[in-house]
């Protein structure tokens, strides 16, 4: 990663989302920002390295489906057939 500091808008294409979710995400106090005035926001790399990593922690994997659940004879499957047919 650069050394180089982040602005909102940079952070915004690097993560592909708004720049409002980033600065929601500092105003919340998961991204660490640097605030210059009132509006010239910088982030440092570490910050987004930091972040990066907390989010990827705490993403959940899925839980699995009862064995079954998805055969042709389970009621979910039966309550599908009747709303394609």
């Amino acid at each position: 990663m650069e050394d180089r500091v982040y602005t909102v808008a940079r952070l915004a294409e690097h993560w592909s989302c708004s720049e409002t979710f980033v600065r929601d995400e500092i105003k919340r106090g998961r991204l660490e920002a640097h605030r210059f005035g009132a509006k010239l926001i910088r982030i440092r790399p570490e910050a987004v390295a930091t972040y990066e990593a907390s989010a990827a922690s705490a993403v959940q994997p899925l839980a699995t489906p009862p064995v079954g659940a998805n055969s042709p004879d389970s009621p979910s499957m039966d309550v599908c057939s009747r709303i394609l047919d």
